[in-house]
């Protein structure tokens, strides 16, 4: 497992994180407490050392599996991420950065953690009813009091980013980065590159799209939320067959399944980290397929060719985005 030092934390980051969204299991149809350690255990043996998670995965669950998975580790070596800004109501999830809701949050995910500090503690996502100095200075207080070691913003603009950082300092961004939902490579990414910022990717392999494992359109049952997934609804031929094209590039050219490839994707460049969800042990076994390899300029230009010839109608995750 390769890591990269981070000095706001300064400690060695592995460049895969596990996200633990789906083993919240609210949106990904329920979750099962001790397949859901399983994993996390499964995740630690393999190298990683950061798990990613929000109060809003589970309403709470997901933070609360974490806290029972590694209460057997010391906490030192464990590097844990979590949000604030985001509230529910009548199973409604919406914004919300007042200073009341931050502050709270952060205290209830603490003691869902059962930790002293979080080391990275992001703003889930930006609220415009709440100026981003008011919301820099309500976690500047967080950092000075020792309840989070660095800061993060996920799912903001360049321009948010600039403006937060006129008030704080930011050492991790959070955007959605894949081999098919690509915007971040012509903006967050290289903002971050330029101004020495982690970025922790998400979706890297497109909500499970570049695992491989769909050959025809999937049912998805309960609040699964795939089903609202235009990728996996009326576009899902045109990305199936982007995905078949580029199983054969990298089965035959890199000796490497899918997976592997989308993962090398997002960590090619030295600031990047891959966020990487599961629910299963045998979903995250063998990352170290992942690295003592690279893509080379004619590897990028082929996939990016793939990508071009056969995405036609090119489309995000906007489905996801909280609402104001």
């Amino acid at each position: 497992m390769e890591k990269i030092y981070a000095a706001s934390l300064d400690k060695n980051i592995s460049k895969i994180c596990l996200g633990t969204w789906a083993i919240g299991g609210r949106m990904w149809n329920g979750t099962d407490e001790q397949t859901a350690i399983a994993t996390i255990n499964q995740a630690l043996e393999e190298g990683i050392n950061i798990i990613d998670t929000a109060p809003v995965y589970g309403l709470g669950i997901s933070e609360t599996i974490i806290a029972k998975a590694i209460k057997l580790f010391p906490r030192e070596d464990i590097i844990i991420s979590s949000k604030a800004g985001l509230s529910w109501a009548n199973d409604k999830v919406y914004r919300d950065c007042s200073k009341n809701r931050v502050e709270s949050e952060i205290h209830e995910s603490l003691k869902r953690l059962n930790t002293e500090y979080i080391d990275i503690y992001f703003v889930h996502w930006p609220d415009k009813k709440v100026p981003i100095e008011e919301l820099a200075y309500t976690y500047n207080k967080f950092l000075e009091k020792g309840l989070i070691r660095a800061i993060g913003l996920s799912n903001f603009s360049v321009s948010q980013i600039e403006e937060f950082r006129k008030f704080s300092t930011v050492s991790f961004i959070q955007t959605p980065y894949n081999l098919f939902e690509k915007w971040s490579e012509s903006t967050v990414i290289p903002y971050c590159m330029e101004h020495n910022i982690h970025v922790m990717a998400y979706s890297t392999i497109c909500r499970g799209l570049l695992s491989g494992k769909f050959k025809t359109p999937p049912i998805f049952n309960g609040d699964d939320i795939r089903q609202f997934d235009p990728k996996y609804n009326e576009l899902f031929q045109q990305y199936q067959s982007a995905v078949e094209k580029l199983e054969v590039y990298s089965t035959n050219k890199l000796k490497k399944d899918i997976l592997y490839l989308a993962l090398k994707w997002v960590i090619r460049n030295d600031n990047t980290f891959a966020i990487l969800g599961a629910r299963k042990p045998e979903q995250i076994k063998n990352l170290n397929n992942v690295f003592g390899w690279e893509l080379t300029n004619n590897d990028i230009q082929q996939i990016n060719e793939i990508y071009n010839q056969l995405i036609k109608s090119p489309i995000g995750d906007e489905f996801m985005a909280p609402p104001e």
